[in-house]
Parts: structure tokens; C-alpha cells; sequence
């Protein structure tokens, strides 16, 4: 794992969460998770970006901005719990993650088996978001 050293001061991070049907109780644990998981890494508190209620083939308006914003150079490391926020189309995640990349972001995941909501923890092999 990354420890903070690894990132040069004024590394600056955003998440991306998407669910459909609409779940405020999931993307809070989620988005929970994934500011845990920047402190372990060192980076600052990441700047959310959410399309709560868009199915992956909806207008994103949030994966829009925050592309715009990696266009721009604002960001360095975009945290995600897995690449099906971006699209449930594997080719189409993929392209969206090869977008960041071609921006200079690096598109961060936490470890396999990380559990979102109270104290995030490990799960048991074989539970947790897949």
C-alpha cells in the first residue's frame, strides 16, 4: 500500500460515485470509504463528485465535470470503489478510466475486500461490494 510519502504536497485528489436506483445510505458508506482510504494514502480530503440515481448509459453530468476538472489539471488521483462507477459496460469504464489517465490522473481503487460504511475494515473472502 501507498503511504503518504509516495505523494508530493499538493497532490489533489477527487472521488466518483454513480448508483442506480438512487442511495443515499450506500453512497455515504461509500464515499466514507473512499475518504478513509485517501488518508491512508496521504492525500487530502478528496472533492466528491456523485451521480446518484443515473444508470451508467444516463447523461453523468458529475463524470463530466470532474473530467473537465482533470482536463484542467485540478486533479491528480481520482479515488472510485471500482470501475463499474463509470460505466456497467466494461469497454466504456475502461475508456472513461483511460480519459483520466490521458489527463494525468491516477485512478485509485481501495484494496479487494474493503468494506464501505462504519470502520470500512476487510471483509470476509467471498462478501462485501463485488
Amino acid at each position: 500500500m501507498r503511504t503518504a510519502h509516495h505523494y508530493p504536497t499538493g497532490t489533489r485528489s477527487a472521488s466518483y460515485l454513480r448508483c442506480y436506483p438512487a442511495d443515499t445510505w450506500r453512497m455515504t458508506a461509500h464515499r466514507e470509504m473512499l475518504s478513509r482510504h485517501a488518508h491512508r494514502l496521504g492525500l487530502p480530503e478528496p472533492v466528491v463528485f456523485i451521480d446518484n440515481g443515473c444508470r451508467s448509459f444516463d447523461p453523468l453530468p458529475r463524470l463530466e465535470q470532474l473530467l473537465g476538472h482533470a482536463a484542467e489539471g485540478l486533479f491528480h488521483v481520482v479515488l472510485i470503489p471500482g470501475s463499474w462507477v463509470f460505466s456497467l459496460d466494461d469497454t466504456e469504464a475502461h475508456r472513461v478510466r483511460r480519459r483520466l489517465a490521458a489527463h494525468g490522473c491516477q485512478v485509485l481503487e481501495p484494496p479487494r475486500g474493503t468494506r464501505p460504511g462504519p470502520g470500512g475494515g476487510r471483509a470476509l473472502p467471498g462478501f462485501g461490494p463485488h
